[in-house]
């Protein structure tokens, strides 16, 4: 043994050695501990899992190392006994929790028998059943349905249902005649699950059962067998088995069900049969109760589409207006020419619902040989059906039925001819001139006017000369109007504005009666073309007193103040107080009219025309002008003539309309132009507007 004092170097030294001995074991302790980590038990690494899950706000995660475990949970005959109790656990809680169905979902991603067995264990408690039944519905292994079949008699009656509706919707032909075992059980709602699984399944071996419960008449789920069947008829149906579908179709129909459950169910019979569709509905319709014959009219539109017998089932016995009104409408929607007969007759029936019916149906069946018939009733009928009947004409496609218009128009009288020339108008049959032509010579007078309006919707330039040559066949009065606004249209139907106007022009050079050149006149200001202001002035001085007026009233709508000199002229020349009083107002409108010309400048022209004004009536006229001019100029006018009391009320509404549009742009001079009206009115209004 070796004694002695220890050094201070020594101590170091030591101290050296010994962190170096901690480090060397610290790093040891890490290893083990990670090596350790790795290589956990399934228990330590399941409590980790569910740890997480617990905090789960998703069930959409993705914890690969989690699908991991779950395959080594799993990977033998049993579960991992401490593993799965974990599990249990965790499914158990009543929380609602999103890791319960992420952890479900891999339990099932496995496909192990031993997570299927694992699942089915789950089923014997209702806190789990569910969750089980959802991730056992996807698991594709026959093995799942037996764990289904053989925990069946041990679950609750609520869990039993839920089973059967896994099994129904995995649809292993293998566990039919399980499910078949459960189409009359005492339980409602089992039952009734069996049936719905079956019905969805269309297994011709489940019909027979389902049949039988159906017709035995005392089944508590008979419309829940009804629906399984109508289910599997339609499966079997698209398989193509339409003679075992057909079967079943009729079966239903053999134990009176509901309306729309026969209605459902004969539709199905039309599709299937192996005979004539019709003689299956017509069959129908005879033997049904009203409520449900009703109803079945409406499936004639789902015969085959090559049916054109449709007559047939119109006259079938029994029917009730209300059935042949249906029909008719299904059958016409179809086209189905057969039926025009008894249409025609509906066309005439007394009550207005079969009319209505009828012309509905005209619609789809109408020719050009109906076009007549269809006139005749449209011109006696009224309302709606009057419209209708005429929209059935306009509608009638082809050029035959076009050129039978045409021909039967000259020919028709009264009513039936009016209608139609109207037809000629709607369907707008360009090469109808002449015929129009032909007819505005008619006596009876409704024909001549509707021929008229007709050539004012289809002539053009071309045929102004011989609309011209009717005016001299024409009185005056509305006919004479309607002829002129027919060559007015006729005149500016073209692209450029005015340039139909010539042709009257130079028929106006033509050597015509005065009434027929005064008719071209009026037809020349209501086209307003700039090129025909000269010819129109000319007529001012026209020895023709009529001629000059209805220039005067030609130029009177001008579309500005062209006209104004040689209106003034006449104001200051004519005695004729009508000439006087024609022109003061013309020229009101047209100094009104006119877009160019300044605010000022109006009220100026206004001021002219109340200097020359005969009487009262003209002035208030003209002030009512001056009120729409927003100048301060139109109000001074009106002030000035404050004094006339017989004209105040008119100022004070021209005033009134002034005031509020011009007083923020001309303060001073509005405020001291109402100080001077203020000491002639005592109206409140304006008082109000000179406070503000």
């Amino acid at each position: 043994m070796i004694t002695g004092k220890i050094t201070p170097d020594c101590r170091r030294k030591r101290a050296i050695k010994y962190g170096a001995s901690m480090l060397l074991i610290l790093f040891f302790a890490f290893n083990i501990s990670g090596n350790t980590a790795a290589a956990a038990s399934p228990a330590e690494r399941t409590a980790g899992m569910i740890a997480t899950l617990e905090k789960l706000e998703r069930h959409d995660a993705v914890f690969p190392e989690f699908s991991s475990l779950l395959e080594e949970i799993f990977s033998k005959k049993r579960p991992h006994r401490k593993s799965a109790a974990m599990i249990t656990r965790f499914l158990s809680t009543e929380t609602y929790n999103p890791g319960k169905r992420y952890l479900i979902g891999e339990i099932a991603a496995t496909g192990k028998r031993s997570a299927i067995d694992y699942l089915g264990t789950l089923l014997a408690s209702e806190q789990t059943a569910h969750l089980a039944m959802i991730a056992m519905e996807t698991i594709p292994y026959h093995h799942t349905d037996q764990v289904l079949i053989d925990i069946f008699p041990r679950v609750s009656a609520e869990t039993r249902v839920g089973i059967i509706n896994v099994l129904g919707r995995r649809n292993d032909p293998a566990t039919y005649d399980f499910l078949l075992r459960f189409v009359n059980d005492p339980d409602r709602a089992i039952s009734h699950a069996s049936i719905a699984a079956l019905g969805k399944r269309g297994a011709q071996g489940a019909v027979p059962v389902l049949t039988a419960a159906m017709r035995s008449g005392s089944h508590h789920n008979k419309a829940e067998l009804m629906e399984a069947l109508m289910i599997a008829a339609e499966k079997l149906e698209s398989e193509g088995k339409h003679a075992s579908a057909f079967k079943v179709y009729n079966s239903i129909l053999e134990v009176s069900p509901p309306e729309l459950a026969s209605l459902a169910a004969v539709r199905g019979l039309i599709r299937t049969t192996a005979g004539k569709p019709d003689e299956i509905l017509a069959g129908w319709l005879a033997d049904s109760p009203p409520d449900l014959r009703t109803q079945l009219a409406g499936l004639s539109r789902e015969l085959p589409i090559d049916y054109d017998q449709g007559y047939k089932l119109l006259n079938v016995p029994g029917l009730t207006g209300d059935d042949r009104i249906r029909l008719l409408s299904a059958l016409a929607a179809r086209g189905d020419l057969s039926i025009r007969d008894e249409t025609v007759r509906f066309l005439r029936h007394e009550d207005p619902r079969y009319r209505e019916a009828a012309i509905f149906a005209m619609f789809g069946l109408a020719t050009a040989g109906d076009i007549v018939l269809l006139a005749e009733l449209a011109s006696s009928a009224g309302g709606r059906e009057q419209e209708l009947l005429r929209e059935v004409i306009y509608r009638i496609p082809g050029s035959e039925a076009d050129e039978l218009i045409l021909r039967e128009a000259v020919l028709a009288t009264g009513g039936t001819g009016v209608e139609l020339i109207m037809a000629i108008r709607e369907r707008h049959i360009s090469n109808a001139v002449p015929v129009l032509l032909q007819t505005a010579g008619n006596d009876d007078q409704a024909i001549k006017m509707e021929s008229y309006r007709s050539l004012g919707r289809i002539a053009g330039r071309e045929d102004i000369d011989r609309l011209a040559g009717l005016l001299a066949q024409t009185a005056a009065g509305r006919e004479r109007q309607e002829l002129e606004r027919a060559i007015y249209l006729a005149a500016v139907r073209e692209e450029m504005p005015g340039t139909g106007s010539s042709e009257i022009v130079e028929l106006l050079d033509i050597l015509m009666n005065e009434r027929d050149k005064a008719s071209l006149i009026s037809v020349l200001g209501n086209i307003k073309s700039p090129n025909d202001l000269d010819v129109l002035l000319d007529y001012l001085d026209h020895d023709s007193e009529d001629l000059r007026l209805s220039a005067i009233r030609a130029l009177s709508d001008w579309p500005d103040a062209g006209p104004a000199t040689r209106f003034k002229e006449l104001l200051e020349t004519s005695d004729d107080m009508r000439v006087k009083i024609l022109t003061l107002r013309g020229f009101t409108r047209i100094i009104l009219n006119d877009g160019t010309m300044g605010d000022d400048e109006k009220a100026g022209e206004l001021l002219y025309g109340l200097s020359v004004a005969p009487n009262d009536n003209e002035k208030k006229l003209i002030i009512s002008g001056l009120g729409s001019i927003h100048s301060p100029t139109a109000l001074g006018i009106l002030a000035d003539h404050m004094d006339d009391q017989g004209l105040r009320p008119e100022l004070e509404a021209a005033i009134i309309s002034i005031v509020p549009r011009i007083i923020e742009r001309h303060p001073d001079r509005t405020r001291d132009e109402l100080k001077r009206i203020l000491e002639y009115s005592d109206n409140q209004e304006i008082l109000k507007l000179s406070e503000e």
